[in-house]
């Protein structure tokens, strides 16, 4: 542990944490709309402020759709990209860091989920909460070991109070529920960073003792859980610092490790994910506080309407008390009811011009919600919204406005896809301890050999696919110096319209084969077009039923002497009969 008296040490980090949870509460519990609403919403439960003032309950989740909808679109798959090695000593090792990536890294880095799983979380998180936090640490596990991306709860994290961006925090707050076994399974380690006298002394402080879990760390859907939380758990505290990592317990103000940054970069290893950054807090604007008005108000329209149809379905009934029978008042069909004074009993006339008007009305606030996400229906009439035209001109301008929307998300995305990765591959070019086999085939292979000829391959028979053993020497050199960065394809989590592509497709097949400047321009800078992969696609992206058959195999032909096609090798010998001379093809 560092050099800092204990009781001085937790009254600080009881100062820090204290300030940091009054700066998460200003939006966690912001009375216009906090996060138990927010998590009501996307329950799909009614959480407008008037919820109580109606006997229909009823959420149209519009919200939640629009949510669910944005983040597929935006997150529809795995980006790609490039790792670079930014290092004088980087000759083969930005492939082969590359190949760790893509097939050591994202298949096994399932800690919750597998990782565009992962990715789709955080991204439908932030478009609710307006931010998303995620911890990239290293792993040991009997599967895995490696760099892995955990999902935190925005409960669960408070960041450095005053600081807007976790870029500029010096610290952060992670609470995590773990089981007494955890810190059981650490006094059984011969070599541990954790402190096991601490760790004996907190066993005993919480044994057969229920542990203290922070309401504001839970969500709704917890708070709706009466059962008795498990004595075998507690609630740790890490404060993550560029330079240092502290794990204590706030509950018993112990102090359970206190050591240096494992991952040696100087960062955080928490990573936020912004929907629209705000310039006073942490938590940026996401769809659920834009959309929120609009979204209550329909709800609140729908619920009246309900209660209303019941009301004229089964209108309240006028008696005068003083010419009925009382005791003749049934309500069940077909009923006798007394009078002693003609006309003591009448049905109440109720206005039908409210619900008349609902349909108008509901669809002016649909038309106005889809506004605000920038979102398309052809069921709002140009009526309802002159922007709701249902041209095709119309609609393709309806699309070009949630294509710049979502482009804007989808941008917030790749930079947080990009610090994932590029803080995975650094901690594997650091922390790796153990060698790995990663799985290569066909063009990987060749291209292995090509880029990285130091590589320790076993190709099988077939020469199809590979085994490439890594040592952790090979990711890094000696002093550990070589640092990496990951830098994505724009675009590539759009999951683009087949349609659209097999069209675009097409006229790269037209343009090419109708302008031979195309080929020799490219031949000229040492490049060509890969005419086979160009068809491959567009047959894919056809929509034929299995495109995959419609490919077969061949085996190569020998290729012809080049002698019998060179001009100049024919020049002076006669011809023979029949043959005639040949121009050479021109490139």
């Amino acid at each position: 542990m560092m050099n800092e008296d204990p009781k001085n040490l937790i009254n600080k980090l009881n100062a820090e944490y204290s300030d940091a949870e009054d700066y998460l509460s200003r939006v966690r519990d912001n009375s216009d709309f906090n996060w138990e609403q927010k998590e009501k919403v996307a329950s799909g439960l009614l959480a407008s402020l008037s919820e109580n003032k109606f006997k229909s309950k009823v959420n149209s989740n519009s919200l939640m759709n629009l949510v669910i909808d944005q983040s597929s679109r935006v997150m529809a798959q795995l980006p790609t990209g490039k790792v670079k090695a930014i290092s004088k000593d980087d000759k083969g090792k930005s492939y082969l860091m590359q190949c760790v990536l893509e097939k050591y890294i994202l298949p096994k880095a399932n800690t919750q989920w597998d990782m565009l799983t992962k990715f789709r979380i955080i991204e439908m998180y932030s478009l609710i909460y307006g931010s998303m936090p995620a911890l990239v640490n290293y792993k040991i596990t009997p599967n895995y070991v490696g760099p892995d991306l955990e999902v935190l709860h925005p409960r669960n994290v408070r960041v450095q109070a005053h600081k807007y961006s976790i870029e500029d925090a010096d610290y952060v707050f992670v609470n995590t529920i773990v089981p007494i076994t955890f810190l059981m399974n650490v006094l059984k380690r011969e070599e541990t960073v954790y402190d096991k006298k601490a760790i004996e002394e907190l066993i005993e402080a919480v044994k057969d003792k229920r542990p203290q879990i922070d309401e504001e760390d839970k969500t709704y859907e917890q708070k709706q859980d009466k059962s008795e939380v498990d004595k075998n758990q507690l609630t740790l505290t890490t404060k993550y610092m560029r330079d240092r990592w502290i794990v204590y317990s706030r509950e018993h103000d112990i102090v359970i490790r206190d050591s240096a940054n494992p991952n040696e970069d100087g960062e955080l290893p928490v990573i936020m994910k912004y929907t629209y950054p705000l310039l006073d807090r942490i938590y940026g604007l996401g769809l659920f506080d834009r959309g929120k008005s609009i979204a209550f108000a329909r709800d609140s329209l729908t619920n009246m309407y309900l209660d209303s149809v019941q009301f004229s379905m089964r209108p309240p009934t006028i008696a005068n008390k003083s010419g009925i029978v009382p005791s003749s008042i049934k309500m069940v069909p077909g009923a006798l009811w007394l009078e002693t004074i003609p006309n003591s009993i009448r049905q109440m006339n109720i206005s039908p011009i409210g619900t008349n008007t609902y349909q108008a009305v509901s669809q002016v606030l649909k038309a106005d919600l889809l506004n605000m996400a920038a979102s398309t229906d052809t069921s709002v009439s140009k009526g309802d919204d002159i922007e709701m035209g249902k041209t095709p001109e119309a609609i393709k301008q309806q699309r070009d406005r949630q294509g710049a929307r979502d482009n804007w998300d989808r941008g917030m995305m790749e930079k947080f896809v990009e610090k994932v990765y590029s803080k995975m591959v650094t901690i594997m070019s650091k922390k790796q301890v153990v060698p790995i086999d990663v799985e290569i085939f066909d063009e990987d292979i060749q291209k292995m050999q090509e880029k990285y000829p130091d590589a320790n391959l076993e190709v099988f028979e077939s020469g199809e696919t590979a085994v490439l053993k890594v040592k952790p020497e090979d990711l890094n050199n000696e002093e550990k110096n070589v640092k990496y960065k990951f830098i994505i394809d724009n675009g590539t989590t759009l999951r683009r319209d087949e349609s659209i592509q097999n069209e675009t497709l097409l006229a790269i097949i037209n343009a090419y084969a109708g302008n031979p400047a195309i080929e020799q321009a490219m031949s000229r800078d040492g490049q060509r077009l890969n005419m086979a992969e160009v068809y491959r696609r567009f047959v894919q992206t056809s929509g034929v039923d299995n495109p995959e058959a419609l490919f077969e195999d061949i085996e190569q032909e020998e290729p012809m002497q080049q002698d019998m096609m060179n001009p100049e090798m024919m020049q002076g010998q006669p011809m023979e009969q029949g043959q005639e001379e040949q121009l050479p093809t021109q490139y």
